[in-house]
């Protein structure tokens, strides 16, 4: 509890002290402790300091979680070290110990839509299915933008016929962003049937 309250202070130091504290007095810190001290230093602090934080873990035989992969990968976008986030991904998928759920998928398509890498996108998304992992209306959204940046208009809208028919909505965003990209084509009926849907 205590170092879930500095994760929601932001208190990096004081976090610190508590989970040296731990070791010192011979306490072996769980997945949970190494997960706040993750999460904090990610969003926080020094990502650096966050991959010892999960190396750390490992060399200590202490499983990750899905929510310490999660955490991390967040950082690791977050610090524009994308890269480093489809390796972890990658790991995670083929050691089988800790399959990424919904969230971790998010996190990263969240990374390719600010970086503009529609393939990357895809192919996630395309992994995501055929794990049979249970994916929710912001990754449909994720990548339908990711598609109209593109300008790969055709599979886009296909993508939200797809989340039609599973009873996702599609945001303001996505209407938008497919907006643009048909105005770009000089598809004027379809932009504004797209801003319209933007506009519900």
């Amino acid at each position: 509890k205590d170092l879930e309250v500095c994760v929601k202070k932001r208190d990096i130091k004081y976090a610190e002290k508590l989970f040296n504290k731990f070791e010192n007095r011979g306490v072996k810190p769980d997945a949970y402790a190494y997960t706040h001290m993750i999460n904090l230093c990610s969003r926080y602090g020094n990502i650096n300091r966050a991959q010892e934080y999960f190396a750390d873990m490992k060399e200590k035989q202490v499983q990750p979680s899905v929510v310490t992969y999660t955490a991390l990968m967040k950082g690791l976008v977050l610090w524009g070290r994308m890269d480093q986030a489809v390796l972890l991904l990658k790991e995670m998928v083929d050691e089988g110990k800790q399959l990424p759920n919904f969230r971790t998928y998010n996190t990263l398509l969240r990374g390719c839509l600010k970086n503009g890498d529609t393939d990357a996108a895809s192919s996630m998304f395309a992994e995501a299915k055929k794990l049979k992992i249970t994916l929710d209306s912001s990754t449909y959204n994720y990548v339908a933008q990711c598609l109209s940046i593109s300008l790969r208009i055709k599979e886009a809208r296909d993508l939200l016929k797809e989340m039609q028919l599973r009873k996702y909505e599609a945001s303001a965003k996505t209407y938008a962003t497919l907006a643009m990209a048909e105005a770009t084509l000089h598809h004027m009926d379809d932009c504004k049937e797209s801003l319209t849907a933007a506009e519900r």
